[in-house]
């Protein structure tokens, strides 16, 4: 699996450079950090002496467990004083359900999933509050199955593993990548599974008008599920200063200045309870190869010029406004920032 040079995953990523962009996260006043967690790479060989083993599986203190970069991530945010909102996601070569490479294959029984997230649990009691299950398990280039494969293989194994381990942290829905596919989801049995309803939402034009629709809606599936009080989180949620090069029909563009009013109007407007910003910097894609794409201006901040654009500002002063001032537990409106994956 090819980890993007931005992410924090990635070998080129040291120390200065984390804390380079742990930096701009507390000059922009940014209360949370959401990054994958990739199941592939903190346990790529089988848990046990040649074959499965759960019990294995569920300690942290398996040997074969590679904790050190996550380990690293957490402490960093916590001395940052950062809340981690780790995605976890990307099954095993050995996990998968289908004889295919992709990461985005399932796995094969749900007690790995469930195993793992015991581990999870256990490792990080305390410092990690918050748990999404998988990132966008609609969408084939992370959730290679069914949402009910979904459901069964991740949502529902991984809930009871962490509510048994970690009764006090939240379950966060993994990010869907259609708000509209939550009532498939409820229909297949999820709304049990867990605590906040989670979406991305990338609209079209430099408008929050789709963003504000697709939170009420969600809220209104929430509340014919007898569940209107649970928290909804928008997970992703960007709009670009300038078309990707090359050429790409995904999401909006603006101008800078254009980017700085939706970053105004989408934290005083939208009524989510978090709204995690897409993304910190400007970057590139790359490909299996580790071949560049395109590149992309998601950012808020331009690497190769250091440069703060105009939404750089605009989302310290969200952040610096009558809801970031409330209690973390009780604020309605979360500012929050993730990483690239």
């Amino acid at each position: 699996m090819l980890i993007q040079p931005d992410s924090w995953w990635a070998l080129v990523q040291s120390q200065q450079l984390v804390d380079a962009r742990l930096d701009l996260m507390n000059e922009l006043g940014a209360q949370a950090f959401r990054f994958d967690v990739p199941w592939r790479e903190v346990a790529a060989s089988v848990p046990g002496s040649g074959e499965y083993d759960s019990a294995t599986a569920a300690n942290p203190a398996w040997l074969g467990y590679r904790w050190a970069r996550l380990d690293a991530i957490v402490d960093a945010l916590d001395d940052a004083g950062i809340m981690p909102v780790p995605v976890v996601c990307f099954a095993p070569v050995w996990a998968a359900a289908r004889d295919i490479e992709s990461p985005a294959s399932p796995p094969e029984r749900p007690e790995y999933f469930a195993d793992f997230m015991t581990a999870l649990g256990l490792r990080y009691r305390g410092r990690v509050h918050h748990w999404e299950l998988w990132n966008e398990p609609d969408h084939p280039h992370s959730w290679a199955g069914t949402m009910e494969e979904f459901v069964r293989l991740v949502l529902a194994p991984g809930a009871r593993a962490l509510r048994t381990t970690a009764p006090e942290c939240s379950v966060v829905l993994g990010g869907l990548a259609d708000h509209r596919n939550l009532k498939t989801l409820h229909r297949l049995g999820a709304a049990k599974h867990y605590d906040i309803a989670s979406f991305h939402a990338y609209p079209p034009d430099a408008t929050v008008r789709r963003v504000r629709g697709a939170v009420n809606e969600v809220r209104a599936v929430l509340r014919r599920e007898g569940a209107g009080n649970r928290q909804v989180w928008v997970t992703e949620c960007g709009l670009a200063t300038a078309p990707p090069s090359p050429p790409s029909s995904f999401g909006g563009y603006t101008d800078e200045a254009g980017q700085a009013r939706f970053v105004e109007a989408l934290y005083g407007t939208v009524g989510a309870d978090a709204i995690f910003f897409y993304q910190l910097s400007d970057t590139g894609i790359y490909n299996s190869a580790g071949e560049g794409i395109k590149q992309v201006h998601w950012g808020l901040f331009v690497d190769g010029e250091g440069r703060r654009k105009p939404g750089f500002d605009a989302f310290r002063r969200a952040a610096a406004g009558p809801a970031a001032g409330r209690s973390r537990s009780a604020t309605r409106r979360r500012v929050a920032h993730p990483a690239r994956r």
